[in-house]
């Protein structure tokens, strides 16, 4: 498995800096196939990296629920006016 930075590094060089498949795949030390297949479309149901890191969850989770129950107080309130 590859790891989501080097599918960003090897995406940036060919996209951006505008090196060949082949130039990433001798600079990165990866098969030439695995560079094309690292530069395909993402596809949502099958992903080929792993996470180092645990994703983490926003602050702002705890209080989505309080602020859209505020929100929804206010328009109550806007509406009755």
């Amino acid at each position: 498995m590859h790891t989501v930075d080097l599918y960003l590094r090897v995406r940036l060089a060919c996209h951006v800096d505008g090196l060949s498949q082949r130039e990433a795949a001798s600079r990165f030390g990866i098969a030439r196939e695995t560079v094309k297949k690292m530069l395909r479309p993402a596809k949502c149901s099958q992903s080929n990296f792993e996470r180092h890191h645990a994703a983490l969850r926003s602050g702002l989770c705890s209080f989505s629920r309080t602020v859209c129950t505020a929100g929804r107080f206010i328009m109550r309130s806007l509406n009755a006016v």
